[in-house]
């Protein structure tokens, strides 16, 4: 995507490494920002969230080790952002839109 404007790279990475820190809700405060523009920012956030739903259900099945995933998928998806690239997390469950 050669369109794509710096703060929307920001705006993607932020909302991955949301995922670190605050779990399902940092890509969710991120899509609400982003949910009515339409691009890179908005595909990114939607793709993070979908992700963070996935993996908080993975952590608790999991007591607590799918983290380790989440951190190492959240972290290829922000470089990713950051070079202005679309990132699909592998085996994502795709519930919004």
């Amino acid at each position: 995507m050669s369109d794509v404007t710096s703060e929307d790279r920001t705006q993607a990475m932020l909302g991955h490494l949301s995922l670190i820190i605050l779990g399902v809700i940092g890509p969710l405060i991120f899509w609400l920002i982003n949910k009515d523009k339409p691009g890179f920012a908005r595909d990114q956030n939607v793709e993070a969230l979908n992700f963070g739903i996935l993996g908080a259900i993975v952590t608790i099945v999991t007591c607590g080790f799918g983290q380790i995933v989440v951190i190492i998928f959240a972290i290829i998806a922000a470089i990713a952002a950051n070079k202005g690239e679309s990132y699909r997390y592998p085996l994502n469950w795709r519930l919004v839109k």
